[in-house]
């Protein structure tokens, strides 16, 4: 639509034009045609006069026998009312061709501004898409610092569940791996009361890790500085180690990775 208005508006420009440059031609033309002739004319008539000076007289003769005789002859054309004709008609061009050229004047002006308009819409729309990507990035940073808040918060609680854990636990190394949960929670039972009971066993063949161990969790810190006392003690017929840290092999850390020879191949 916008390529069609602006073909529309560019098409009565030039037919504007074209308006006021046939008025103009058409002036020049009319003045080229009117006002030659009557130079000639005169010119003539006053070579004439000068050359023949007898002319004259009979002329004026002429015109003592008609005004004598009182017949009087026809109407001659008065030069000066065909010139003013002839002004009018140059003034009537000329208003016609101000009227054209304001009327082009007017419709570059309109133009103008449409096009003014227009780029102040695009920056508008430019604006707009603007502020809407920031109002999207907005919420979606909101949404990531709540989930990020959330995930926080899970962490330090699992975290604090941990060190409380670890606060109520002890390690028992130099374990028989025939011990069962029962022997311990008897063994343990005079210093408090057991929440929890976990071996330290490799989940894929079920065997102890590190020294034997296992730990003990009770609900408070007393019983926990009472079965401290009991290391050295003897459960199955092993002497048991007490201590508040797991023992080193619970820690598992990455080995290296093996090493591949490369065989060199040779072309008999």
């Amino acid at each position: 639509m916008l390529r069609i208005l602006n073909s529309c508006g560019e098409q009565q420009i030039l037919a504007l034009m074209a308006r006021a440059v046939v008025v103009a031609v058409l002036t020049m033309l009319t003045v080229q045609c009117w006002f030659k002739p009557t130079e000639i004319e005169d010119n003539e008539v006053d070579s004439d006069d000068m050359e023949r000076p007898s002319d004259r007289e009979q002329n004026s003769r002429v015109v003592k026998s008609v005004v004598s005789s009182g017949k009087y002859p026809e109407e001659t054309v008065d030069e000066s009312e065909d010139a003013r004709s002839v002004f009018e008609m140059l003034r009537s061009f000329q208003v016609q061709a101000k009227f054209y050229m304001e009327e082009m004047r007017e419709m570059i002006g309109e133009r103008k501004n449409n096009e003014v308009m227009k780029d102040m819409s695009r920056r508008l729309q430019i604006e707009l898409e603007n502020e809407r990507e920031l109002e999207l990035l907005r919420e979606m940073t909101s949404e990531r610092e709540r989930e990020i808040a959330i995930i926080c918060k899970a962490a330090q609680d699992q975290w604090f569940g941990v060190i409380e854990s670890c606060k109520h636990s002890v390690y028992v190394n130099h374990l028989d791996l025939r011990t069962k949960r029962k022997e311990l929670e008897d063994h343990f039972a005079s210093c408090g009361a057991v929440t929890t009971i976990e071996f330290c066993r490799d989940s894929a063949n079920s065997r102890f890790i590190g020294m034997n161990s296992a730990r003990i969790e009770f609900i408070d810190i007393p019983s926990k500085l009472k079965a401290m006392e009991l290391a050295g003690t003897f459960l199955n017929g092993s002497k048991i180690d007490v201590t508040t840290v797991p023992a080193p092999g619970l820690v598992r850390y990455r080995g290296n990775r093996p090493r591949y020879k490369r065989f060199n191949y040779r072309c008999c």
